[in-house]
């Protein structure tokens, strides 16, 4: 289900599937319900005074809670936001490296460590990520 909402929230705004898996991977392990150290929440660790205003998952604990509930953790609208966070940073940017950089601090940096580690997860995922590409386009 995750799978299936990164590869469509991906293609919608025009991003890398691959590396849109990658950056989840590497904000919470996949982890729906991950929370960072500055209250980040979700599968791609918004921060609610950042991209994550407005996103009732990020914003407010009883229905955070609620979702634990839920088959889908209530990401879409997590998912959503951070691919189009990253896609703004494309075309203010103009690559994907500076974009990456854009995406964790706000300036487009290609040369950050955060970029580093996004490239390296994506290398280290392309097996199951192939395998999960051909499952949700029913190949």
């Amino acid at each position: 289900m995750l799978f299936r909402s990164i590869f469509e929230s991906a293609t919608r705004h025009h991003i890398p599937v691959d590396i849109f898996a990658a950056m989840a991977v590497h904000e919470s392990g996949l982890n729906p319900f991950a929370i960072g150290k500055y209250s980040e929440k979700g599968i791609f660790q918004l921060h609610p005074k950042g991209p994550g205003r407005g996103i009732q998952f990020v914003r407010d604990d009883v229905y955070w809670e609620r979702c634990k509930r839920l088959d889908s953790a209530c990401q879409k609208q997590v998912i959503d936001r951070a691919a189009k966070e990253l896609e703004r940073g494309l075309l203010r940017c103009r690559t994907l490296k500076k974009a990456l950089g854009y995406y964790n601090t706000g300036k487009c940096d290609g040369d950050a460590v955060y970029v580093k580690r996004i490239l390296y997860q994506r290398k280290r995922l392309i097996p199951q990520y192939q395998v999960a590409a051909a499952e949700v386009l029913g190949r």
